[in-house]
């Protein structure tokens, strides 16, 4: 949620004079994406999950979850499951456009009315609500990204295919603006207000300045950019790797905030075009919205792995939704992507 200066109880010079240079330091947001060394050393070498950390799985993460995801990469490979993942990525896209517009409080906060939604949207009825406007606009977006990189992909030979989730400033901008068509008069455009929002503890979380916006936005392209042409072109099929960039990705674009409304919605939608390199499907966020906040937290003050680590477990579990939603043994097809 953004909460702009007219809107706080201070008086808006107040915050206005905070949000440039009164601010105490730690309501500022890092500009973790600057720790460029650090983070590129860490897709390299760390692990995203030699830590004690999991919301359901209990022990033995490093195994169940890595496996099972590999696992089914491995078989959206193979000719003979391919409308058995073609039937699967249309239920859970509708499950994504649920799960990510029930995180950020907006569209349907009902499964059954999103897929009401976007059936009427699909037969070419007019949409009804705002609700209904929200909802489908997601699933556009997604569907946006998704022929965005097609088109990509049809230029490249097999050792570029990682070049297809390369980001374009353009590319952002569009998908916002069919996001938030009908819902903001400025969608596609960067916010031209500072903006700030509430933290559980009631204190005020300042992003950054209005008019460092579209330098830091750049910032941030360019060197994910890198990131996929030197780590991920190295090492195209580690897929823990893919997930630290994912994640990675998410987490500096909601800490910019670039625009006036949707940037969760955005961040969810580019992480899954990361992932979209290897993953058949997209990924739903179903946690909890407290904990995929603390996860945010966690990212901003300390370290990236809760971050990598939930992003994982909720494409584990589409893993196993898969397989066991087509009887298919998990064991099976354990050999190299």
């Amino acid at each position: 949620m953004i909460i702009h200066p007219s809107t706080i109880k201070e008086s808006q010079d107040d915050v206005i004079n905070g949000l440039m240079k009164e601010v105490e330091p730690e309501y500022r947001i890092k500009p973790t994406y600057l720790f460029k060394k650090e983070y590129t050393k860490w897709m390299n070498q760390g692990s995203a999950l030699n830590f004690d950390l999991s919301y359901s799985l209990g022990n033995n993460l490093d195994e169940k979850l890595l496996f099972t995801i590999e696992n089914v990469i491995r078989m959206s490979k193979m000719e003979q499951y391919q409308e058995l993942f073609r039937s699967f990525k249309y239920g859970k896209q509708r499950e994504y456009v649920f799960n990510s517009n029930k995180g950020e409080n907006v569209g349907h906060q009902t499964l059954h009315e999103t897929i009401s939604s976007l059936q009427n949207y699909k037969e070419g009825n007019e949409l009804s609500s705002k609700e209904s406007n929200e909802t489908v606009n997601t699933l556009k977006a997604l569907e946006f990204l998704n022929e965005t990189r097609s088109e990509m992909l049809s230029t490249l030979n097999e050792s570029e295919l990682h070049h297809s989730i390369m980001l374009f400033e353009d590319t952002i901008k569009e998908c916002h603006s069919i996001l938030m068509k009908g819902l903001v008069v400025n969608n596609g455009l960067y916010r031209q207000k500072q903006a700030c929002a509430m933290r559980d503890d009631n204190t005020l979380l300042y992003y950054v300045d209005h008019d460092l916006v579209a330098d830091r936005c750049v910032g941030l392209i360019d060197y994910y950019n890198t990131i996929v042409d030197e780590c991920v072109g190295e090492d195209m099929f580690n897929v823990e790797k893919l997930f630290k960039l994912a994640s990675y990705l998410a987490f500096n674009f909601v800490d910019i905030h670039p625009f006036s409304d949707g940037n969760g919605r955005m961040a969810r939608l580019l992480a899954n075009y990361v992932l979209s390199l290897h993953l058949p499907f997209p990924v739903t966020f179903s946690n909890d919205r407290k904990e995929y906040i603390a996860a945010v937290e966690t990212f901003r003050n300390s370290h990236p792995q809760q971050f990598t680590v939930m992003l994982m477990e909720n494409a584990f579990q589409s893993c196993l939704d898969f397989l066991k939603s087509n009887n298919l043994n998990n064991d099976k097809y354990n050999h190299q992507i």
